[in-house]
């Protein structure tokens, strides 16, 4: 498998000046090498129509348009945290552990198979 598109994603829509489409949903979106890519979209289809998203299918698309951020963000928190536990041998609290293997979890389903 291969890497994910790369980020920043944006939440963005037509009217907006985001990806390319005739719908009026929103878009996750991507500008590579100065190209605008359409990574995912988020809408309701309703009795054989697209409709205004709704409070959830905005909350999904910004959770989406987040992720490669979150993914960075737990990867760094990792690295720190093991560099300093290196450095000062003192290890962090039950709740810092599992805040840490969350982080690792979330890394690893992130990761290609």
């Amino acid at each position: 498998m291969s890497e994910h598109t790369p980020g920043p994603w944006n939440l963005a829509s037509p009217k907006e000046g985001g990806c390319l489409d005739q719908k009026e949903d929103r878009l996750i979106c991507t500008t590579i090498n100065n190209h605008l890519y359409h990574i995912a979209e988020t809408f309701q289809y309703r009795n054989t129509e697209f409709n205004t998203p709704d409070g959830v299918s905005l909350a999904n698309a910004r959770l989406i348009a987040a992720a490669p951020d979150l993914l960075a963000a737990c990867k760094e928190l990792l690295e720190n945290y093991e560099r300093d536990v290196k450095a000062t041998k003192i290890t962090g609290s039950p709740n810092v552990q599992y805040a840490l293997d969350i982080a690792k979890a979330a890394i690893e389903k992130a990761k290609p198979q």
